[in-house]
């Protein structure tokens, strides 16, 4: 019997809850209308993160790992807020959370989609077609018809690519790979400041984590690139914006250790708010959200805009077409002697046993990295 479906969030509880009105928030739809909605059920799928397709780990391994981060950060903001310190440790704890909230949502996951299909494509146009039929039915561990094949392979070759899905697993050994420490390093360099305002004057949206210099633009490339973004934003509530600075100037060591340590705090200005408010509405893909009283700033902030669904989270994949490419063609050298039943007794044993071949998949899970230059 299959169990029931769980309510995943795309957009943590703890976070909602900081902009809503006894438990309620106002979510206005870009270029459309507004309701309010519980925290408890806004911005949520059901089942978004079970893997449903290994039987090795927890079917709930990912949102199980996305609680722990949710845990540790939420506690860190706390803390933040009512102590104005973190150290090292809950400024760790932020930088994995807002890592993790960046590739998290359903636009990274179809921008992954696209990512992978066009080096897919790009490997199959310079592939000969027997060996990239060779490759497809060792991936999905069933021999195909010459007509079939002739159907996948025109499908390969089209301008979209095969229009594979990306799976949980994948999006899942993602985001671990992107929440790394080499990764969170790149923001715990940065001067962290909070600005706090006197008012409460701020709203977030689908994607709360920001790109100052985003261009909000139909197909753009979005990972503008962590490294090197003048600032990265995060309004933690209606009166408190997180601001992750880059460092220009040199420092000396013992200025630098004191920074990491350290928090800067300043009183945010309206103009600095409503900027906030307008690079989060930028910034997102379909909906903004804040406070019920916030209602009317929320549709102001939506009107001019029109929701993006074509967002990209890399514009070169020619990186992961090579090592896909490479991945194929070892593949193809280690089984291309072998006759069509010799194949096709190998992958029956392979199924029988409960085992998967997965190349392609595995392959495609390796390349696909954000963007971080």
């Amino acid at each position: 019997m299959s169990k029931p479906a769980k309510r995943h969030h795309l957009i943590p509880k703890f976070y909602l809850k900081a902009f809503a009105l006894e438990g309620n928030i106002c979510v206005q739809e870009l270029g459309g209308g507004s309701y309010t909605i519980s925290a408890s059920k806004a911005f949520s799928v059901n089942d978004y993160y079970r893997n449903s397709e290994s039987l090795s780990v927890s079917p709930l391994e990912f949102e199980e790992h996305l609680s722990v981060v949710e845990s540790n950060a939420a506690d860190a903001l706390r803390r933040l807020e009512s102590q104005r310190y973190i150290g090292r440790k809950g400024k760790a704890d932020i930088a994995e959370f807002l890592l993790a909230q960046w590739v998290r949502g359903e636009d990274f996951r179809l921008a992954s989609n696209d990512f992978n299909n066009m080096a897919i494509r790009d490997m199959a146009r310079r592939s000969p077609e027997d060996g990239m039929r060779l490759f497809h039915e060792l991936s999905f561990g069933q021999l195909v018809s010459d007509d079939e094949w002739s159907s996948m392979w025109e499908s390969y070759l089209r301008d979209e690519g095969p229009r594979f899905l990306t799976t949980v697993e994948n999006s899942f050994s993602q985001l671990k790979g992107f929440t790394k420490e080499p990764y969170k390093a790149l923001l715990l360099i940065r001067r962290w400041t909070v600005l706090f305002f006197n008012q409460p004057v701020l709203v977030s949206g689908d994607r709360p984590v920001v790109l100052a210099d985003l261009k909000r633009i139909t197909n753009s490339v979005v990972s503008l690139g962590l490294a090197n973004t003048p600032q990265i934003i995060f309004p933690v509530n209606r009166r408190m914006a997180l601001v992750l600075e880059l460092v220009q100037s040199k420092e000396s060591i013992k200025e630098m250790i004191e920074r990491l340590q350290s928090v800067d705090w300043v009183v945010g200005t309206e103009n600095q708010g409503e900027e906030i408010n307008r690079l989060i509405a930028l910034n997102s893909r379909e909906r903004i959200f804040g406070h019920p009283l916030d209602n009317e700033r929320l549709r102001k902030l939506s009107s001019q805009l029109k929701p993006i669904r074509s967002w990209e989270s890399a514009s070169d994949w020619s990186e992961a077409t090579l090592r896909l490419t490479k991945l194929k063609n070892h593949v193809v050298d280690l089984f291309h002697e072998n006759t069509r039943d010799e194949l096709a007794e190998m992958l029956e044993k392979r199924q029988s046993s409960g085992g998967r071949s997965g190349f392609l998949f595995q392959g495609v899970n390796r390349c696909n990295k954000p963007r971080i230059d």
